[in-house]
Order: structure tokens, then C-alpha cells, then sequence
């Protein structure tokens, strides 16, 4: 990705997301008590090191049977060089990725809809750069506007390229995915989910329909509003699947209110 098309680039280190409208920064107050997301807050160096440590990851996830031998997946941050430099990190945790007609031995998601689609393509990926957009302007005031309401088209594209996209299913996947199979998958290959989320260090971490499936590997977590969970320092929500058939309005406040009332508590 270039520099220059990168929203968030600058040799600033001040608050990077803004909502004009509130003139406020993007905020978390929890993020000053010990141990929740204080160990995550903006630090664009080491997250240089991480991006390089998750390579290495998913170097390792591709050379283990069976993705030695299948198409493997590559995931995680949509555009690296935004999600290094955003104040707020969101990670949705997805199933699995299914593409008809791919058979290279590898493809990079990411790639894929940063540099060919260049944003969002088909109504999933607009859900999720809706969400996005809420989410990384999240303060303690208002709930910014849903933005498929307005002309923000670019703006959301620019949302969805600074999130990053993990599936915990990385080959084989299904155009129509099922638990037990995606329960395997985590059995197999949940150590190195975790050590790929932990080197993507997210602020906010949505579950796609896949906190049942993947809570087993944070045992340590305790919820702290509705749906909503405090997991190793990340912020973790319980939600629904982007692909679901309720209305963009009813999904848009519905992952913002819920966030909302995790990150700042009446």
C-alpha cells in the first residue's frame, strides 16, 4: 500500500482517529487502569516487530500439515502500514475463507482487498467497514451516525483497510461453514490463533459468530458487560456473523452500543 493513500500517515504520534463533529479525540478510559488495554495502547514501533513476528506465524501455520498441501490463507491486517499507525485497533474474528476458482498453492486475503478490490467489495465486507467505522470513532459522547446513512463512502473503505480480518480456519474452507469442522480446526491450530491474534496486539476484538468457539483458548476471561469480554488486555465481543439477514441499521447500533457500553460504563 502506498504511504500517501494510508489516512493515518505522518510523523505524528497525536490521536489519529478524529470525529469532526465531536472535535474529541477517540477515547478509552479503561485503557489507564492496570492490566486492561494499558498494555496494548499505540506504539507504532514495536508494532513494526509484531507485524514481523506475525509473519512468522503464519509462515509456521502454512508449513503444518494439512496447509502444507491445500491453499493457504493468509489473514490479518488489511493494510499494515494504517494498522500500525491507528490509535484504536479492530480485529474481527472470523470462520473461514472460501474462494471458488482460486488454486494457488497461497492467496493473501489481504492483499486481495487492499491493492484488487481496493476496499470494500459485496455487502460483507461493506458490513464490516460499517462497523469499523463505529467502532474506531467510539468516545464517551454520541454514537457516531451510522455512515451508510451519508456519503461515506471513502471514509468507510478507509475504516475497513486500517481493521484487520482473522480466520481461524486458514485452508480448506467452506463456502457454508460448520461447527464441528471449525472445532477441529481450533483443536489443531488454536496455540498458533492465539499467538497470531497476541502479535496483532488489537485493541477490540469482534467475533463473528466465534466466541464459542474459540473462548476455550482465553480461559482467563471475564465478562464485563453484555457480551462483551476483557480477554489478556482486548477488549472481546460476542457478536453476530456479518453475512447475517438483519437490517445494516439494527447491525450497526448494535455492535456500537454494545462497545460502547463496555468501553465507557455509566
Amino acid at each position: 500500500s502506498s504511504h500517501h493513500d494510508c489516512p493515518f500517515s505522518g510523523e505524528s504520534a497525536q490521536p489519529i482517529w478524529l470525529d469532526d463533529r465531536l472535535n474529541s479525540r477517540i477515547d478509552n478510559p479503561l485503557a489507564t487502569l492496570p492490566g486492561y488495554l494499558s498494555s496494548n495502547l499505540f506504539q507504532e514501533a514495536s508494532m513494526t516487530r509484531n507485524l514481523d513476528a506475525h509473519k512468522d506465524v503464519l509462515r509456521k501455520w502454512q508449513a503444518r500439515p494439512p496447509h502444507n498441501t491445500e491453499t493457504f490463507v493468509s489473514d490479518g491486517p488489511i493494510d499494515p502500514n494504517c494498522w500500525s499507525k491507528i490509535e484504536r485497533r479492530v480485529l474481527f474474528l472470523a470462520k473461514e475463507a472460501h474462494w471458488e476458482g482460486r488454486r494457488d498453492k497461497t492467496w493473501d486475503l489481504p492483499k486481495l482487498i487492499r491493492e484488487e478490490w481496493k476496499g470494500p467489495r459485496k455487502k460483507l465486507w461493506w458490513t464490516l467497514g460499517y462497523w469499523a467505522y463505529g467502532i474506531q470513532r467510539l468516545t464517551s459522547g454520541p454514537i457516531p451516525s451510522n455512515p451508510k446513512d451519508g456519503q461515506l463512502r471513502q471514509e468507510v473503505r478507509k475504516s475497513l483497510l486500517a481493521s484487520a480480518v482473522v480466520n481461524i480456519k486458514k485452508s480448506r474452507g467452506r463456502p457454508s461453514s460448520r461447527d464441528d469442522d471449525l472445532r477441529r480446526a481450533v483443536a489443531a491450530d488454536g496455540e498458533l490463533l492465539k499467538q497470531q491474534v497476541a502479535c496483532l496486539s488489537p485493541h477490540i476484538v469482534v467475533c463473528c459468530k466465534t466466541w464459542h468457539l474459540v473462548k476455550n483458548l482465553w480461559p482467563n476471561g471475564t465478562q464485563i458487560s453484555e457480551r462483551a469480554h476483557d480477554v489478556d488486555g482486548m477488549l472481546v465481543l460476542d457478536f453476530w456473523h456479518p453475512a447475517n439477514r438483519y437490517p445494516d441499521v439494527m447491525n450497526y447500533y448494535t455492535v456500537t452500543v454494545l462497545l460502547h457500553r463496555a468501553l465507557f460504563p455509566c
